[in-house]
């Protein structure tokens, strides 16, 4: 298995909100696709640039991080979304 599957595989297994959603999700699937790409890329990049295998894991799992929320991550956006439109605002009158 690559690089880029481990490390995909690894956080939605930590994530299962978000494997869900992988799964069910057209946007989210595509949004993995596109990461596992953009990973397989950076891996291999890294590789020739002389970096250990541990080393290349570790940059993969803080790309995966920042560009997928984590299932916290998502309800926290959930969250702050629900707030926003619960602001009641009433343009003043002139």
């Amino acid at each position: 298995m690559s690089l880029s599957a481990v490390t995909l595989q690894n956080f939605l297994e930590a994530n299962p909100q978000a494997q869900q959603a992988a799964l069910h999700d057209p946007e989210f699937a595509a949004d993995v696709a596109r990461l596992r790409t953009v990973l397989d890329q950076l891996d291999a990049a890294l590789d020739a640039e002389g970096l250990d295998s541990e080393a290349r894991r570790r940059v993969g799992a803080r790309l995966v991080g920042g560009c997928l929320l984590t299932d916290k991550g998502r309800a926290e956006q959930r969250e702050r979304e629900r707030l926003m439109r619960s602001l009641s605002v009433t343009p003043p009158f002139a």
